[in-house]
């Protein structure tokens, strides 16, 4: 029984089969302990290797070639739920938060765009005793949509945890045309808002798709010829309503002459850009924000994370927009 062949063999029915040393024993006329004993000589000498793999290792390994290969100050990777939308942006959202309490410092300016994974950062912030410090809603709202996700909730929130100040625009995120445009940027709160949003040490982002998924089609917010008008112009993806393409330049259209957001050329700006963004539709989206200097900072999921690498991945879940 001590023979190499027999002690391979028993090894995989144990480790591989998933048979237990009772059955072995029974199959090979022999007792319990004696296959005990054979599969510990195997692991003494090498035939069976057992290795643990932590996630979390995984998941700093692929961060660091994501920040060598993107090109990111940072990137933080957590392992996510393939099965699931929400557990993943749970998962982001939890990271995402203790990574911005770390950062943010006194009197500075944090500028949001809404979102349901931002929600959840939000959701998982944790308080800290910081003074001076300000929340800018970077974009206008888009109704009902979001629910529980509009950018003035979201900013009152991070300002409570950081017994700050905040600032809501109260605008929609798209206007009807020009004219209506021109009316809310007369406003003297909302003009204030958007120069107070340019000033910001540290910018909250998501980013979106651009086809049919997109929000802003999904809220009735742009038509479809509008949606085939960005398309045509190379649109990949958008930050605030703002569409780019794969090389981060925006794409002026009629959308764009219809919305109350904070500029891309504004929002490069920004020192800290924190992204948090998952999803096999968003690859493209998150591809052209980095190369247009609007993410230094990345948090993600493990699927996204290949992706963004070039590999490839069994476990994918396309999913909605986040």
């Amino acid at each position: 029984m001590t023979q190499r062949l027999p002690m391979a063999e028993i090894a995989r029915m144990y480790y591989e089969d998933g048979r237990t040393q009772d059955e072995i024993a029974k199959e090979f006329g022999t007792s319990r302990s004696t296959i005990s004993r054979v599969l510990k000589r195997a692991r003494d000498l090498g035939i069976v290797r057992i290795s643990i793999v932590d996630p979390d290792s995984i998941c700093s390994q692929v961060a660091a070639q994501l920040r060598k290969q993107l090109g990111l100050k940072r990137a933080v990777v957590v392992e996510g739920h393939p099965e699931s939308d929400d557990l993943t942006r749970r998962d982001i959202g939890v990271k995402s938060a203790e990574l911005l309490v770390r950062l943010v410092q006194d009197n500075q300016t944090i500028g949001i765009c809404w979102g349901s994974t931002i929600y959840e950062v939000v959701r998982a912030l944790t308080p800290k005793r910081v003074s001076g410090v300000k929340v800018v809603q970077f974009v206008g709202t888009v109704g009902s949509l979001l629910a529980d996700t509009h950018a003035d909730q979201l900013a009152r929130m991070i300002a409570q945890a950081f017994n700050g100040e905040w600032h809501v625009l109260p605008a929609p995120a798209v206007v009807q045309n020009g004219h209506s445009l021109r009316t809310f940027l007369s406003e003297p709160q909302i003009r204030r808002v958007l120069e107070l949003g340019k000033q910001s040490d540290i910018a909250l982002i998501g980013v979106g798709v651009c086809n049919e998924n997109a929000l802003l089609a999904r809220a009735g917010y742009i038509t479809k010829s509008e949606l085939q008008q960005l398309r045509a112009l190379g649109a990949v993806g958008e930050i605030g309503c703002r569409f780019y393409d794969s090389h981060g330049n925006e794409c002026r259209s009629d959308v764009d002459d219809r919305t109350i957001s904070i500029r891309l050329a504004d929002l490069r700006q920004i020192p800290t850009k924190i992204c948090v963004a998952a999803g096999l539709n968003k690859v493209p989206a998150i591809k052209g924000a980095i190369a247009g200097g609007y993410i230094d900072i990345l948090v993600t999921d493990l699927v996204t994370a290949h992706a963004l690498l070039g590999e490839s991945s069994s476990q994918t879940n396309p999913g909605q927009e986040f």
